[in-house]
């Protein structure tokens, strides 16, 4: 009995993690925000498509590797080498003093949430 909320509480975890990038992946969760402040910020707009693609695939893949155990070090620390960069660009309410501000902070504390739970789960024995 001690070892069962370790045990379902890491399964859960996984699982609450893997369902916004898998989400994300197959398109449920817009990208047309993210793409036009890629396209704002300098990213040249040929590429963006294909960055939004790959972004996708790495998602669904560590997603899913996620969700099933697999490689889940692996898995976490791909999604955390995804996602740092992109709330460092997406959401840099540093640079905001209008109105957006706020929801631009609470999007970046909800990814530096994400960021600590997958290294939470990167750092559990598989």
């Amino acid at each position: 009995m001690p070892h069962t909320l370790p045990t379902y509480g890491i399964l859960l975890a996984r699982f609450l993690l893997a369902l916004i990038f898998l989400l994300n992946a197959v398109g449920v969760i817009d990208q047309s925000k993210p793409a036009q402040e890629m396209m704002e910020r300098g990213v040249p707009a040929p590429i963006v498509p294909l960055l939004i693609w790959l972004g996708r695939m790495l998602q669904f893949v560590a997603g899913l590797a996620l969700l099933c155990g697999f490689r889940q070090r692996v898995a976490a620390l791909a999604l955390i080498v995804f996602l740092a960069p992109a709330t460092l660009i997406a959401h840099p309410f540093w640079l905001d003093h209008t109105a957006t501000r706020q929801p631009q902070l609470v999007q970046f504390m909800k990814n530096l949430a994400m960021i600590g739970g997958l290294l939470f789960i990167g750092s559990v024995p598989e």
